[in-house]
């Protein structure tokens, strides 16, 4: 009976450690970011292009800002059930607008790295790795320091 009763309330630890899960991916997004690297299909964007190139995420909504500007905004979901994980962004102002995005992500301590389809493919990106030639975009952020 002890042992039943150990057992039951693993079970349920563990069940409410699981409801916590996409919470805590998402809190893992939200802030603000700095872009180290974009690169497409294996080319890389100068350094000095991305200096001042930030993305902040909030609860729906994220935006890009280069240079103090906002260069696009919108809305994104994400499912972190999926292997690999994937997030989805609505673009609702900007060059693209209208459009949506959808990509794969992974986040390892202060890094976090988005491979994207090209805005308006629905296309899904499965691989981290980014074929040369591909039209695929991989995007690669730093957490901002409070």
């Amino acid at each position: 009976t002890m042992r039943m009763m150990t057992s039951l309330f693993v079970l349920c630890a563990i069940g409410f450690l699981g409801a916590d899960e996409p919470k805590k991916e998402a809190s893992k997004i939200k802030g603000k970011w700095s872009v180290v690297s974009i690169s497409q299909g294996g080319n890389a964007s100068p350094a000095e292009a991305l200096k001042d190139f930030k993305c902040t995420f909030e609860d729906k909504k994220y935006n890009n800002v280069v240079n103090g500007e906002v260069a696009e905004e919108g809305e994104y979901t994400f499912d972190d059930s999926k292997s690999p994980k994937t997030i989805d962004f609505d673009i609702k102002k900007g060059q693209d607008e209208g459009k949506k995005q959808v990509g794969i992500f992974k986040i390892e301590d202060d890094k976090m790295t988005i491979v994207l389809g090209m805005p308006g493919a629905t296309e899904r990106p499965t691989s981290f790795k980014v074929e040369a030639g591909s039209m695929v975009l991989e995007v690669v952020f730093e957490r901002v320091k409070p």
